[in-house]
């Protein structure tokens, strides 16, 4: 008798990755084409032209479809123009299509950990890819098929679409341009297929304008949860305009704090190509800088430890936290122009883009009321159309699970551009696993009774959505797919605003993340400290190097670090090095103490790299047990804790690191920072180090002797 076939989970995935290879299964040839044909966008090289045929040319035809389509019940206009309106879906879709596959963000402009540094050694490594704008590629990409989803939309509908607000006087082509950005159908009702939004679109009446002491009429706005405010919202034209004005200033500055802070926080990790010996080590970006990261909550006073769920519930808000924030920024800033352009009314634009969503008490509430529903009309067109197509019941059973498989694709899909490319398996899991738990909603109402709301349903619908710790979690799911794709590393467009200056007070005072490699690295690092001992040469390139970022210093802060840049350039000249650092702790004032020490840290990063990896193999096991118990003064102790054993080449390191350590330490005490973060040797190019062995023990064979001394 045959024995039963059994598959493990390693066999299906093996499966899984022979039928659909990595990143796109067999939709690779395009993301391969696209990867070498693209032109690059970005924000550091603006080109009006190429902006305007990306981001504006594809919605033309659409704003044509919608003038058609707008008007009355008789409207004479929107009746006979199907066949137009067809034939413009098709175009428009060419033309969004073409835009969006010829051009993608990306970059080579400085790294992340460089402007993590005021860009101090951007000249070292400027051949490391740009990722600070690859979350554009997700979110003009989900815009695209959006925007495929809106021409068929337009292209298919029979009925004309009655604007209520035309009643009140709003011109026609205000209405079109209205039908376009209103992808909520915020006063329309049902469209389409689309039979939860109000009464039927046909049966909306225009508005009257009002007049002789009677308000105006509102339109019914279905989905929208009534709050009850202790002070009103302005109505005034001008009153509701500079709120949405607020609105975006304040949230702009939220999201470039977050951003800055999250960059900063894990310059070694948090991207690629930082991150990728975290993916191989650890299987994910997220894990390894949790397993290799410590933190400590108000650094500057109590000093209390960080607890690990804590950083990891941090990092897994960022995705949510980041569509929020994009979303909501220009739906305001937006609202602000339309206001106040005089065209449309302030109470179109009185329902945000989102409601709260942390009070959400049930996934039901989250999904559907209280995310944003841009995308909802779309989702429900797409389901209706396969259940007609294929004579399916709309249930429990097939409804939702088709929703959030739309949704799942919608949000996969948007990546085709993207370089690296989140898990598509792992998106996919997150927005299916959302509706199962919506489904298991709605069983335990129809069968049990049981409904969720209150704190229970609040408990429910976060455990079950971002609860921390658990891979098979959905919000760890999508988190990983995400950051382990680069995305960490975004920046908010523009990127130069107030967070690159709060984020360093925040984190010297409010909270600290500092690297901490595993113990087990030491000795691989000791073997080839040995082996590089083996070349004399150290110094001269490392005082290149120095020269070199004491320039960039120089020119970011002229009037306040003459002193520092000359200590940069004496470390050349030990002799002179000690009584320099004395005098950069008295030259250095308040205000730029905190930047001059940034910059020196970055010639510690970077210079002590080729320093450390020769030093490292005289270094005793003291250096390991005083990193367990205090990194932040490894730079210090590092020095002392160098044993003279390699004689000649051995003492020349020693004065070097012991030298480089004085000045930070000396612009440290000045700037009263106690922090000091590291870069991984790996994340170092490897032509920083064979500089750095080539030719220095010729500029100090001449004051050997002095640099011993002074050491």
């Amino acid at each position: 008798m045959a024995e039963p076939l059994s598959l493990s989970l390693g066999d299906i995935g093996r499966l899984w990755d022979t039928l659909f290879p990595a990143p796109w299964g067999p939709l690779n040839p395009v993301w391969e084409h696209v990867q070498r044909t693209a032109a690059p966008l970005d924000f550091d090289h603006f080109s009006l032209r190429q902006w305007f045929n990306y981001a504006l040319v594809p919605f033309i035809p659409a704003a044509i479809m919608a003038y058609l389509i707008i008007g009355g019940p008789k409207d004479r206009l929107a009746r006979e123009t199907r066949e137009v309106r067809l034939a413009l879906g098709i175009v428009g879709i060419s033309i969004a299509t073409s835009a969006y596959l010829n051009n993608r963000f990306y970059g080579e402009s400085d790294d992340v950990r460089a402007r993590s540094t005021e860009a101090a050694l951007k000249h070292v490594l400027e051949l490391i890819p740009d990722l600070r704008w690859c979350c554009y590629n997700s979110m003009f990409g989900i815009l695209y098929w959006q925007l495929v989803a809106r021409y068929a939309s337009l292209a298919l509908v029979k009925e004309p679409i009655v604007d209520p607000y035309m009643g009140r006087g709003r011109p026609r082509w205000v209405a079109a341009l209205d039908l376009v950005m209103n992808q909520r159908h915020i006063g329309l009702g049902n469209v389409g297929l689309d039979s939860g939004n109000g009464p039927d679109n046909k049966d909306v009446k225009l508005l009257s304008p009002g007049g002789k002491g009677k308000a105006p009429e509102m339109p019914h706005i279905a989905r929208h949860i009534q709050h009850w405010r202790r002070f009103p919202r302005p109505t005034s034209r001008w009153g509701s305009s500079l709120r949405h004005l607020y609105k975006t200033l304040a949230l702009y500055t939220i999201m470039d704090i977050v951003f800055s802070l999250t960059r900063a926080i894990g310059p070694h990790a948090i991207a690629p190509p930082g991150g990728l010996p975290l993916i191989e080590k650890y299987g994910h970006i997220m894990a390894g800088w949790l397993a290799e990261s410590e933190g400590v909550l108000f650094p500057s006073t109590l000093r209390l430890p960080l607890p690990k769920w804590l950083m990891s519930t941090f990092m897994e808000l960022i995705p949510p936290l980041a569509i929020w924030g994009f979303l909501s920024v220009w739906y305001h800033f937006v609202a602000f122009l339309c206001i106040a352009s005089g065209y449309w009314e302030p109470e179109v634009w009185d329902i945000d883009v989102f409601d709260a969503p942390l009070k959400s008490t049930s996934l039901m509430q989250l999904w559907g009321r209280r995310w944003h529903q841009v995308f909802r009309h779309t989702f429900v067109d797409a389901t209706e159309s396969v259940l007609r197509i294929f004579h399916l019941p709309n249930n429990l059973v097939t409804f939702y699970p088709l929703i959030y498989l739309f949704s799942g694709l919608l949000h996969a899909m948007g990546e085709i551009t993207a370089d690296p490319v989140p898990r598509f398996s792992h998106v996919m899991a997150f927005f299916m696993l959302s509706g199962v738990g919506c489904s298991l909603e709605i069983a335990a109402k129809r069968i049990l009774g049981i409904r969720t709301r209150g704190l229970l349903g609040w408990c429910w619908t976060w455990t079950w959505t971002a609860v921390t710790g658990e891979e098979l979690t959905p919000g760890r799911l999508v988190a990983n797919a995400w950051i382990d794709a680069g995305m960490g590393a975004c920046s908010f467009f523009p990127d130069q605003g107030v967070g690159q200056y709060l984020a360093p007070f925040i984190m010297k005072h409010v909270y600290m993340i500092y690297h901490v490699p595993p113990a087990d690295v030491a000795p691989a690092i000791t073997d080839a400290a040995q082996a590089l001992l083996a070349t004399p040469s150290v110094v001269e390139s490392l005082a290149e190097v120095i020269s070199s970022v004491a320039e960039s210093t120089r020119a970011a802060f002229p009037a306040a670090t003459a002193a520092v840049t000359d200590t940069l350039a004496a470390v050349a000249e030990p002799s002179a090095v000690l009584e320099a650092a004395s005098e950069v702790a008295e030259a250095l004032s308040t205000e730029v103490a905190v930047a001059a020490a940034g910059a020196t840290e970055a010639v510690a990063e970077a210079a002590s790299e080729a320093v450390f990896e020769s030093a490292l193999g005289a270094v005793s096991e003291t250096v390991s047990d005083v990193f367990a118990e205090n990194s932040e003064t490894l730079a210090t102790t590092l020095a002392s804790a160098v044993v003279d054993t390699a004689a000649t080449a051995a003492a020349l390191t020693k004065a070097a690191v012991e030298n480089l350590s004085t000045v930070a330490t000396a612009v440290a005490e000045a700037a009263e920072i106690s922090t000091v973060r590291f870069i991984t040797v790996d994340s170092v190019p490897a032509h920083i180090v064979e500089a750095a062995l080539a030719t220095a023990s010729a500029a100090m064979s001449a004051s050997l002797e002095e640099s011993t001394a002074t050491s």
